[in-house]
């Protein structure tokens, strides 16, 4: 937990360096553009993201190429069912 702990910690840091970036960015090019906007948005959305206390992970692949056998095998129990 101690190692969660710390690399959240790092990512917030990360997060509010890019996010201070993008400010001083538009800044100097004068303020406009709705896209300074929306990445200062997405980087305080990360930042929520990054306080919550629940791991969020995303498991992609093919149809019936065992992602609910493999989070069923990380999770030690069945909860997601298998097949069509």
């Amino acid at each position: 937990m101690d190692q969660y702990l710390s690399l959240r910690s790092e990512m917030i840091a990360l997060n509010n360096e890019v996010s201070h970036l993008l400010k001083q960015s538009q800044e100097a090019l004068g303020g406009a553009g709705e896209v300074f906007s929306q990445w200062n948005r997405t980087c305080t959305a990360i930042e929520r993201h990054l306080m919550d206390d629940v791991v969020r992970i995303a498991v992609v692949g093919a149809i019936k190429s065992g992602k609910s056998t493999l989070v069923n095998s990380w999770l030690g129990k069945d909860y997601l069912k298998r097949g069509a």
